[in-house]
């Protein structure tokens, strides 16, 4: 059973300054009350309990972007440099002396992975670790990591994509998926936005649901989660759980959505509406038309498709699109699922019946996202580092903070009805140097200690 306490560590002054930084993850890491015995020497080795000597360690941020549309800056958007370099020097202590460390995440397809590494500092704290670890003549080493196999650029509306790897281990759910036991018809219609809808579905059939692992996230020893916990479109926050959408390879492995059709609701959006319909069937048909390189026909399937949803909004007042809103009942399975693999999976993808890896959380709250998350989050000052072992707990707590209802929050609500599956568990505490939230339960600090987020637009009339 993993412990589930969780910690917040709390600084009025909002500094991604590595000191700052610094002192912000050993407060986090003291709280949880880590290599106690030892804490205030210079032998404290916190996250000890879970690295150990020679082992290769994930360190897994969220890195989604090289820009925010909303104009308000990056450090809202994606995981700090600062942060993770913090985190770094305990990984290292605690290897003593031997092992590897990658630092890797699939962000989103248009990404500029180049660009996002240089502007934001990775490649600089990556580049400074490696000097001074070999300065120190220790047996470790360091790599920062796109774990993507597929890049895109956007022009005209039209996606052209670019094969840039081949990595990726094939993992199978089969019937222990979140999917297991949906109708046949709603598997078919199940979507991500902007990819080929055939290879998902040759991936999630009734028996069958693949998912393309991150070679290095599988044959980790360790993982350290470390997501930027923010409002999101579909998923309502995105945190612990939801990051680990970034170890998956290509996207197309990844079902956000399910098309309404005669037969089936789907959660694309709320009413029925066949203009609706038709546009997502144009969508379709794009996607198809981008991955054969057929430009022009893409380009007027886009057209047709939003002339289609231009209609269709304005005969049903609809106000949802591509699942983007708190009726989506498919983004969670595939949350839940990527969970149970990098907790069961073997190095080879073999799913086992005990744990396969050590797993830990440190989430980036300095500065947090809220309102259009996870694309284009207005900047929301915060203050936190935020850490636990159990994500479940951690997000309880991380959407509490937020002002969230967490049953409000499927990844959540399901998550804990999955928990003798997944060793979870419900009976935790909270520790924090903010006595608003130390001591308190994930209920209280909603109702009377929250920090207020504005939600994502979609899920807005859920959660406000």
């Amino acid at each position: 059973m993993c412990s589930s306490d969780v910690s917040i560590a709390y600084n009025s002054k909002i500094s991604y300054e590595i000191d700052d930084v610094r002192k912000m993850v050993s407060d986090a890491l003291h709280l949880l009350k880590l290599d106690e015995e030892n804490y205030g020497t210079s032998d404290w080795n916190p996250l000890g309990k879970y690295v150990h000597f020679g082992d290769k360690v994930l360190i897994k941020p969220n890195l989604v972007m090289h820009n925010n549309p909303s104009g308000e800056g990056t450090e809202c958007l994606y995981t700090q440099p600062s942060v993770v370099e913090a985190v770094i020097e305990y990984t290292i202590k605690a290897l003593m002396g031997r092992g590897s460390i990658i630092v890797g995440d699939a962000p989103m397809q248009g990404c500029h992975f180049d660009e996002l590494i240089s502007k934001s500092g990775y490649s600089e704290m990556i580049s400074r670790v490696k000097k001074q670890l070999l300065e120190s003549n220790q047996n470790i080493t360091i790599e920062l990591k796109d774990f993507r196999n597929t890049i895109s650029n956007t022009k005209k509306g039209v996606v052209i994509e670019k094969e840039i790897g081949s990595d990726g281990i094939t993992v199978n759910l089969a019937n222990k998926s979140s999917f297991f036991g949906l109708s046949e018809d709603r598997i078919k219609n199940m979507r991500v936005t902007n990819y080929d809808p055939h290879i998902l579905q040759e991936h999630h059939t009734v028996g069958k649901h693949e998912y393309l692992i991150a070679r290095d996230a599988l044959k980790a020893d360790v993982v350290i989660n470390m997501p930027k916990p923010k409002t999101h479109r579909k998923a309502g926050v995105t945190g612990a759980l939801k990051n680990l959408v970034g170890m998956n390879s290509s996207k197309e492995y990844l079902p956000h959505h399910t098309r309404q059709t005669g037969k089936i609701k789907g959660d694309a959006f709320l009413h029925k509406n066949f203009f609706l319909r038709m546009a997502d069937s144009f969508e379709d048909d794009k996607c198809v038309a981008e991955k054969c390189r057929r430009y022009k026909l893409a380009l007027f399937y886009r057209y047709a498709g939003g002339a289609c949803r231009h209609l269709g909004r304005k005969v049903s007042h609809e106000k949802y699109g591509e699942g983007s809103w708190y009726g989506n009942d498919t983004i969670w399975r595939t949350i839940l699922d990527l969970n149970k693999i990098l907790q069961y999976a073997d190095k080879n993808g073999k799913i086992c019946e005990t744990r396969q890896r050590r797993f830990f959380n440190i989430g980036d709250m300095i500065i947090s996202g809220e309102k259009d998350g996870p694309i284009r989050p207005s900047r929301k000052d915060v203050g936190i580092i935020i850490a636990g072992e159990d994500p479940c707990s951690f997000d309880e707590v991380t959407t509490a903070l937020m002002g969230f209802e967490t049953e409000k929050i499927p990844t959540i609500r399901e998550m804990r009805k999955a928990s003798p599956q997944l060793y979870l568990n419900a009976d935790y505490k909270i520790k924090s140097n903010n006595n608003n939230w130390d001591g308190k339960s994930a209920e209280d600090i909603c109702e009377n200690f929250s920090l207020h987020f504005a939600p994502n637009p979609g899920w807005q009339e859920a959660l406000d």
